[in-house]
């Protein structure tokens, strides 16, 4: 299963590469289960077995998301089989993720690398000191330096995050999206706020030049 998913984001992360601009909003939440679905098509040519494939990950997927698996968990909001749905915005910031991590991570060159062995189970552990400076680059990238200096406090303080310490990279990146959807909101309020304000100054918005400056 984790294998499978390593699969499917790096298809989609290397298609969003390629055309360097995030996919359009999705409003359908399927969207992600249909890619999954025709890219399995491809691999299989009958639809029985696609499908057959599709739910058996998906049921897989659950199982390993009740016993605690954040990256099957996360897979399942993607794709509106786990309260609460991720978009395709957030998808699009995961896949960020991933890739900010994998190319400032030197010691790995796979998306999860995952300890399982006879002894340990460990789903893509992350230094203290490397999960830190991932996660900065990431968070100074989608807000202002005050605010990701504040949301990193948070993230060493909820991580207790120390040097030597381990984290998964799963609940890391689980935690990031958190923080996107609270500065998506801050943003949101910040910019209603100021373009209410700058309207009062115009008694309301009377004309399209208007509402065009004051969205500028």
């Amino acid at each position: 299963t984790t294998a499978c998913l390593s699969h499917i984001y790096s298809l989609r992360l290397t298609l969003l590469s390629e055309q360097s601009v995030p996919f359009d909003y999705n409003e359908d939440r399927t969207h992600f289960l249909d890619f999954i679905y025709e890219h399995f098509l491809v691999i299989f040519g009958l639809p029985k077995m696609a499908t057959e494939t599709l739910f058996d990950l998906i049921e897989t997927a659950r199982g390993l998301c009740n016993s605690g698996n954040t990256r099957c968990k996360t897979f399942l909001r993607f794709i509106d089989a786990e309260p609460s749905y991720l978009d395709s915005t957030l998808l699009d910031f995961y896949l960020f993720c991933l890739g900010s991590f994998l190319v400032s991570n030197t010691q790995s060159n796979v998306l999860f690398k995952d300890v399982i062995d006879d002894e340990t189970m460990e789903f893509s552990p992350l230094n203290g000191s490397l999960a830190y400076e991932l996660a900065k680059k990431v968070l100074y990238t989608i807000s202002e330096n005050d605010a990701a200096e504040k949301y990193l406090e948070q993230l060493k303080e909820k991580f207790q995050l120390e040097p030597d310490s381990t984290v998964c990279a799963d609940d890391l990146i689980e935690y990031l999206i958190d923080i996107y959807q609270a500065e998506e909101q801050r943003v949101s309020e910040q910019l209603r706020e100021q373009f209410d304000m700058d309207a009062a100054q115009y008694g309301g918005i009377v004309s399209f030049n208007q509402f065009q400056t004051l969205s500028m």
